[in-house]
């Protein structure tokens, strides 16, 4: 299992993946604080679907975003995440 430091590590780069990618649908060359925010709405949006309907329940609010990999990356995200709070219960 990863360490706590190569967890973070994965988590800032997931999370800069999603912005990436989150951008480039909604047609943006640059990530601004829009962007991020709007991103930082989308995780919470999936990780309350993940608690409230399981894995798959979670829907695109724009077509555009439903139709790139972003659903993909935040499954992988929500998976770092889980990997983390693993290694805190193991201490």
């Amino acid at each position: 299992m990863a360490d706590m430091k190569q967890l973070s590590a994965a988590l800032t780069a997931k999370t800069a993946e999603i912005e990436r990618a989150y951008a480039v649908a909604k047609g943006h060359a640059e990530i601004d604080d829009k962007i991020r925010q709007e991103v930082e709405t989308l995780i919470e949006e999936f990780e309350d679907a993940e608690l409230d309907g399981g894995p798959g329940s979670w829907e695109a609010r724009d077509e555009r975003i439903a139709s790139t990999s972003i659903g993909r990356l935040l499954q992988e995200l929500h998976e770092i995440q889980e990997q983390i709070l693993d290694n805190l219960e193991d201490d």
